[in-house]
């Protein structure tokens, strides 16, 4: 079957067993959404899950979830899936991006992660800058020295800021708190790139240095969860009058 402007498809039963999941732009599994779809099975609002033959393999683009809860409730015992021919991988991570950014149950981590996969130019440009400041940015989802899971935060600020700018926020933070995971949460990440993007060049940045290297990431945090505004106008606050502490001279004016 073929719709006007559409690639073909068809519909087939094909088993778990027979089905892949492509990593390169597919989000990680989360088993409690699929023990949540297992636990309140309907059939009849279990929805085919979308596949691509490609490369002689059946890739899943669309459903993996749905997959998962069918094999832990019925093995390996066929799916009716919906089969498109003649898509490219770039097709199916486009495809996939669009379907769940629809649906709003895609994060942006994964959404960056699919571009990144499909050479985004700012995605790739955002990662490259970030790696080498010695960044790691790999959209995994577990916390570690150097890593930054906050991909929408940094995202925002790569957006936000010229590319000096960018590589020297990373840089200071990175050189602040050796790769502390909290030091790269979204909180810090917004404070420092609102706070970068209003003061940059206005100030040595050895002095930045000097002034926050005793100051623990962690009473920055809090101290911002106590404040109102947005995370940027929080945190940006709070660096500002850091800044500006006991400083007789050469302070940074409010803007």
């Amino acid at each position: 079957m073929k719709l006007p402007g559409g690639p073909e498809f068809e519909y087939k039963y094909l088993t778990p067993s027979q089905l892949t999941i492509d990593p390169t732009y597919q989000r990680d599994l989360d088993q409690n959404r699929v023990n949540k779809i297992v636990d309140n099975w309907n059939p009849i609002r279990f929805r085919e899950p979308f596949v691509s033959l490609r490369d002689g393999k059946f890739f899943v683009f669309d459903g993996q979830h749905s997959v998962a809860a069918w094999q832990a409730k019925y093995d390996d015992k066929p799916i009716y899936c919906k089969l498109f021919r003649g898509l490219t991988w770039f097709d199916e991570a486009d495809a996939f991006v669009e379907q769940n950014n629809l649906r709003k149950t895609i994060t942006t981590n994964d959404r960056l992660k699919a571009l990144w996969n499909m050479r985004n130019p700012d995605v790739v440009g955002m990662v490259n800058d970030a790696t080498a400041c010695g960044c790691i940015v790999d959209f995994k989802k577990s916390k570690s020295q150097y890593r930054c899971i906050a991909t929408a935060a940094l995202f925002k600020a790569y957006k936000a800021l010229n590319r000096e700018q960018f590589r020297a926020m990373l840089t200071m933070i990175l050189r602040l708190w050796d790769g502390d995971p909290d030091s790269l949460s979204a909180d810090i990440i917004c404070g420092f790139y609102a706070f970068y993007k209003d003061y940059y060049g206005e100030y040595p940045e050895n002095e930045f240095y000097k002034k926050f290297r005793n100051i623990s990431v962690n009473s920055i945090i809090m101290q911002g969860k106590d404040s109102g505004g947005s995370r940027e106008v929080k945190y940006r606050r709070i660096i500002f009058k850091k800044y500006n502490e006991g400083r007789s001279s050469r302070k940074l004016e409010e803007k």
